[in-house]
């Protein structure tokens, strides 16, 4: 963003959910994992497709070289995400389904 657009992440209020979720589960990784890997996350990989179309259709390059530079990094969060929820759920004896 800084580059194309000369503003940071974090300043729009649409950035606010996830600094939201990250105050929220600071005393508990089993739900900070569920709620900003599974669940942020893996929503910017689930509109990524249509928002790139967006993007395209209004010949937005420098949005969608930010978009997609982002899916790719979202990848590997969702990915690392998964690992360890699943890791801290074997240690903590419980069930992912049923706590995710």
């Amino acid at each position: 963003l800084q580059q194309g657009y000369n503003c940071m992440f974090g300043v729009f209020p649409c950035n606010n959910g996830l600094w939201q979720s990250a105050l929220l589960t600071t005393d508990d990784l089993l739900a900070r994992l569920t709620v900003i890997n599974l669940t942020h996350e893996a929503k910017g990989l689930d509109t990524y497709p249509k928002t790139r179309e967006k993007f395209s259709s209004s010949g937005d390059s420098i949005s969608m070289s930010i978009l997609d530079r982002n899916y790719k990094e979202e990848i590997h969060h969702v990915a690392t995400g998964v690992k360890w929820f699943k890791w801290l759920c074997g240690h903590l004896e419980v069930e992912p389904v049923s706590v995710f």
